[in-house]
């Protein structure tokens, strides 16, 4: 998947991410759905499957063992509201060709968000209908060398104990197509970022863009070397890796993005304390909150630039009024782009 992936990314560049993106966006809407309907079939049915879900989670999970009604709130806002900081996500709408197709990308994104989260929390969920850790007749849940539950071998066993093998397939083009989608992406922002904003070369010229360019596809190369090694002697637990890197992530660019977005308040000074804010947060809590934790920290760490920039944001000077009208050029309040006369 590596491979493939940086081959496309660094010959091809932005346009591949965006057609290979497309293609793989069929490919997980489609399996998603068809992989929750196999899984309700193989457990009998919705009301049954559920059911059944609900009872063995009683038995499988001691009472010290399960998670916190907080926890679990706190993982579901982390997946769902921290995708809203991720460089890697809100480039594609900086990307798109014209305001008009603004509201239908929106729209488009919603129904696939809604299809995939539904999908991972249901197949997560349901897994408790087909493995038992003693019980007769279940399968025995995957466990580590040291006795410990693996919790990320769970998914892969059931999808390949219980799945007709056409559909693996299908299910494992899935999870290649998100992986090599969100690889690509972070490799592209990372590379971008470091060679477009911090490497000092004059883009109007043409050296200086053949040298940026250049750079661009030199740095993908090596984040993607880096991501093999992350992968291959998985240096985390994937929630605990998950929840620190969107936590400092998402904490450092969430509240900038959106303010930035609605309001002309914001300033400079408050996009950074929201970034610091962001970021030390989430720093701090991980130590301090444990690794168990890590979807609380992250959620917190999120909240805290909402508080953080809006407040720096009235005591420090606005921006230029030249730049807020070029910025806001053709955005009236509350009105679609698309709609204005």
């Amino acid at each position: 998947m590596i491979a493939f992936t940086g081959i496309y990314l660094i010959l091809g560049g932005y346009f591949a991410i965006a057609v290979t993106d497309f293609i793989q966006g069929i490919i997980m809407f489609a399996g998603a759905a068809i992989l929750v309907v196999v899984l309700l079939r193989e457990g009998g049915g919705l009301a049954q499957t559920f059911a059944k879900t609900g009872e063995n989670y009683m038995a499988h999970i001691p009472p010290a063992e399960r998670p916190s009604a907080l926890t679990v709130i706190s993982l579901v806002f982390m997946t769902s509201f921290g995708t809203w900081g991720l460089p890697q996500m809100t480039q594609k709408f900086y990307a798109i060709k014209n305001e008009q197709v603004i509201f239908k990308a929106a729209l488009v994104t919603t129904i696939f968000a809604l299809v995939i989260g539904f999908s991972a929390y249901s197949t997560g969920a349901f897994s408790h209908v087909f493995f038992g850790a003693d019980a007769a007749g279940l399968n025995p849940v995957p466990r580590t060398a040291s006795g410990g539950i693996n919790y990320d071998l769970i998914v892969p066993t059931l999808l390949t104990q219980h799945l007709p093998e056409l559909l693996l397939a299908l299910i494992l083009l899935l999870v290649l197509s998100a992986s090599m989608s969100t690889l690509s992406s972070l490799v592209l922002v990372s590379s971008s970022s470091v060679a477009i904003d911090l490497y000092p070369s004059r883009l109007e010229t043409k050296s200086g863009k053949d040298r940026s360019v250049a750079m661009m596809r030199f740095l993908s190369a090596v984040f993607i070397v880096v991501s093999y090694f992350i992968s291959r002697f998985q240096i985390s637990i994937i929630v605990y890796l998950m929840s620190l890197s969107w936590g400092v992530v998402s904490g450092a660019f969430a509240a900038p993005y959106i303010f930035g977005l609605y309001s002309r308040r914001v300033t400079k000074a408050a996009a950074y304390a929201g970034l610091l804010s962001g970021v030390t947060v989430m720093t701090a809590l991980f130590f301090i909150l444990g690794q168990r934790n890590s979807p609380l920290a992250a959620s917190i760490a999120i909240a805290v630039p909402f508080i953080v920039v809006p407040l720096v944001s009235a005591f420090t000077a606005p921006p230029e009024k030249e730049l807020l009208d070029r910025a806001f050029q053709g955005i009236t309040r509350g009105r679609r782009p698309d709609l204005l006369p």
